[in-house]
């Protein structure tokens, strides 16, 4: 890929100013409507998170571009498609070195970077550690992965904790000489909630909730609003961290029981519904001159690299399929060129599912033979899909038909990259461990 890099915003002058320090907050598994400020059914699931949202800039309609980690991290931190990266299945898809990270990027303006993630999807071995000065891998791999002496299979780990990943990073920030810094997290909690002796929820939690139905979900949700609100209030404290940019992401959500006649959705990776695409994005700095604003417009994750980038005015780079959203944040009617339609795959779209999400209208592509679902389905945005039972497809034909044609066009004007395979060939064993864990057909 041809990589150009274009200047920040003119007239802004951010380019002369003292480079903030950032932290991105990838809260992994987390669906936006399981927080407060997304509108949670759960009383007081996060009024940490909830608070700095109130004070930052919420995304209220914000998308990723997969329901599972690869894919969607990488179209976050890169602003490609995952299509154009070649990140499509488990076995498959090391980022290249081609695209520029945002991490990179931010190295490259004198940035001190350190990742760390307590997902085995993010570790080093797919490339995605590029343009850290420290990178930190989990604890854990799965089966298809190598694996190092000081690490273990997931089926018997207890992931890392954010507590300890909190813990490295201030390890780290109190190491560096003055200049800025950019850390980059991931959190496992929410996507544990399911484990049991493995998951990552405390005893102070459990109690919460009882007699509802995902419970052990939000207690999660709550334990870890708690952990970051914490966490922010301690970095702050910190030399150089005051007016520091925090970001709060998730990578996808989690279905629950969204989709209760169509199986294999109670967690994600498997559809393309609301449940597991829209996630909270929060941009927070304090005293920021944009913060208390709420952007109804929807956006992409895909959106958030070029975003930072022109935040904190490290120039963006050219040819990306994302978007800046500073022009959105500075005039909410401003003029932006987001596509009509955002469409989202999961696989590449004639082996698995697509979808495109349009302002009345959600099309999908299905096909994989998924049960509950049917080939092509139509549902009506805002409402909850639950496969061919909510699929207006029969009655509203003209309309598919016209999506149709536009993720056709789509897929013509973004070809498909192939992908970086593993060395390591993934035996049947280990495939069906990961069909147990809901991420492989």
């Amino acid at each position: 890929m041809c990589l150009l890099l274009i200047g920040a915003a003119a007239g802004c002058g951010l380019a002369d100013r003292p480079k903030p320090n950032i932290a991105v907050i990838i809260l992994d598994t987390l669906r936006a409507d399981a927080l407060g400020c997304y509108g949670s059914e759960f009383p007081g699931t996060s009024p940490e998170l909830d608070a700095l949202a109130e004070r930052g800039v919420r995304f209220a309609r914000a998308y990723a571009q997969c329901s599972w980690t690869r894919p969607s991290v990488a179209a976050m931190l890169t602003g490609f498609y995952p299509r154009r990266l070649g990140i499509y299945f488990q076995q498959y898809g090391i980022l290249g070195d081609g695209p520029v990270t945002l991490a990179e990027a931010l190295h490259d303006h004198g940035y001190a970077t350190f990742g760390i993630t307590a997902n085995p999807h993010m570790n080093s071995s797919f490339n995605l550690h590029q343009g850290f000065d420290v990178y930190v891998d989990s604890n854990a791999v799965y089966g298809f992965m190598e694996q190092d002496p000081d690490q273990t299979q997931y089926r018997e780990s207890r992931l890392m904790t954010a507590q300890e990943i909190f813990t490295r990073v201030l390890e780290f920030d109190a190491q560096q000489d003055e200049g800025p810094k950019y850390v980059q997290l991931n959190l496992m909690e929410a996507h544990e909630w399911y484990r049991g002796e493995n998951d990552l929820t405390r005893p102070e939690f459990d109690s919460l909730y009882p007699g509802r139905r995902f419970n052990r979900y939000y207690r999660t949700v709550r334990q870890i609003s708690k952990d970051v609100g914490a966490f922010v209030e301690e970095l702050r404290d910190r030399p150089g961290w005051d007016d520091a940019l925090f970001v709060f992401v998730s990578d996808h959500g989690e279905g629950l029981g969204s989709h209760p006649n169509v199986p294999w959705t109670r967690t994600h990776g498997r559809v393309l519904y609301e449940s597991q695409l829209h996630v909270p994005f929060v941009m927070y700095r304090k005293g920021w001159e944009y913060g208390g604003q709420v952007i109804e417009r929807p956006v992409r994750l895909m959106d958030l690299m070029p975003t930072v980038l022109d935040a904190v005015g490290v120039p963006v780079v050219r040819g990306l399929d994302g978007i800046s959203l500073m022009p959105l944040i500075r005039d909410p009617d401003a003029t932006v060129p987001l596509p009509e339609y955002f469409v989202m795959e999961l696989g590449k779209r004639e082996k698995n599912k697509a979808a495109v999400y349009g302002d009345v209208w959600r099309y999908y592509e299905i096909a994989d033979g998924h049960e509950g679902t049917a080939p092509r389905e139509l549902q009506v945005t805002g409402t909850t899909e639950d496969g061919r039972r909510t699929s207006v497809f029969r009655n509203n034909r003209t309309i598919a038909l016209e999506m149709s044609r536009y993720l056709d066009a789509w897929a013509k004007r973004n070809p498909a990259s192939n992908s970086i395979p593993f060395k390591k060939a993934i035996s049947d064993v280990e495939k069906a461990q990961l069909q147990a864990l809901g991420y492989v057909e």
